[in-house]
C-alpha cells in the first residue's frame, strides 16, 4: 500500500473537497455518503476522478482546481 495515498488531507483541503462533492452530488455523487469526510488523497483522487468523468466542464474545472490541493 502507498503511504502517501492514505496520508491525511490538511483540514483547508478538506473542506474543499467536501463543498465539491456537495455542490456536485446529484450530478457526480449520487453514490457517495456525503456524511463520510474526505480525509485522505485516496478518496480526495477519487473526487477528482468523479468530477472529470461526471462534471462537465464546471466538473472539469472544479477538478483542476482540488488537484493543486493535493
Amino acid at each position: 500500500m502507498d503511504p502517501e495515498a492514505s496520508a491525511a488531507l490538511p483540514d483547508a483541503s478538506r473542506a474543499r473537497f467536501q463543498d465539491a462533492v456537495l455542490a456536485f452530488q446529484s450530478q457526480c455523487f449520487w453514490w457517495w455518503d456525503i456524511s463520510r469526510p474526505i480525509t485522505t488523497r485516496t478518496a480526495a483522487r477519487e473526487v477528482i476522478r468523479q468530477l472529470r468523468l461526471h462534471g462537465g466542464k464546471s466538473g472539469w474545472r472544479a477538478a483542476a482546481e482540488l488537484v493543486r490541493c493535493l
